[in-house]
């Protein structure tokens, strides 16, 4: 987990005593994808700049996210934090019509009865591409336009660039942040015990929701950086994320 502890650490979003406590275990992950690791685009490993077709698992799953199509391709960044890459994700709109997105082909691994998530990410203001978009997605693994099964870390309508994270409804069985996230790089913590639903931003913990039934799994792919659209194999044009991803742990 070295990237996620050096941007607790050199971000001064936590003591350092608090950010070693929130690091994750390196034992039963099911999904793990860092930027400084495993990201292909015209050569590999990445060169700044260039368009992401690859992001290879590092879990040992072989949970792999690719991109959707050459027209969905996110831009890696080499140096997005303190020396550190990420990858960057565009909305859909009029100077980008297509949005960027990367897909995880559904695995039994990443249908699990808890979930603990982690991501190291920003959102961009203003926009890239100048969206206001408020639909925007950092994961999502649903079946449904409308967000009523799985599991997400998304930006519902209206919410002002607040995040939540959500299982089986993202409406009603959520924890969100009561105010709007800000523009610099967040560490976000969402998770679901059979008990609540819980988010936390930099470790502090926000109002959960208490929940103790089991999560509606589906068999779509997991996707990074957009939100299922109404046709199957489509993405939502308005739930594209605008801003940069560095991490992300399941």
């Amino acid at each position: 987990m070295k990237l996620y502890a050096k941007l607790l650490l050199s971000l001064g979003l936590m003591a350092p005593t608090a950010a070693l406590a929130q690091v994750p275990v390196t034992s039963g992950l099911r999904l793990y994808l860092r930027a400084d690791v495993g990201v292909t685009n015209s050569s590999n490993p990445a060169t700044d700049g260039g368009f992401v077709t690859d992001w290879a698992d590092q879990s040992g799953n072989g949970n792999n996210a690719t991109a959707l199509g050459p027209a969905h391709r996110p831009t890696f960044v080499a140096n997005a934090v303190n020396g550190q890459p990420a990858i960057r994700f565009s909305v859909f709109d009029a100077s980008d019509p297509n949005g960027d997105v990367l897909q995880v082909a559904h695995d039994l691994s990443l249908n699990p009865a808890q979930i603990t998530s982690f991501v190291v990410a920003k959102r961009s203001d203003p926009p890239v591409g100048g969206s206001t978009s408020d639909w925007q997605t950092i994961f999502i693994k649903s079946s449904s336009w409308s967000w009523s099964d799985g599991y997400g870390m998304t930006e519902p309508s209206g919410s002002s660039n607040r995040i939540s994270f959500w299982v089986n409804q993202f409406s009603s069985i959520v924890s969100s942040t009561p105010t709007p996230l800000n523009t610099q790089y967040n560490l976000l913590m969402g998770s679901y015990d059979l008990d609540a639903v819980r988010l936390s931003v930099n470790g502090s913990p926000m109002v959960p929701t208490l929940f103790n039934t089991p999560i509606a799994h589906n068999v779509t792919p997991l996707l990074i950086g957009a939100s299922p659209g109404p046709t199957t194999g489509f993405v939502d044009p308005d739930g594209f994320f605008n801003g940069e991803i560095a991490e992300l742990i399941l």
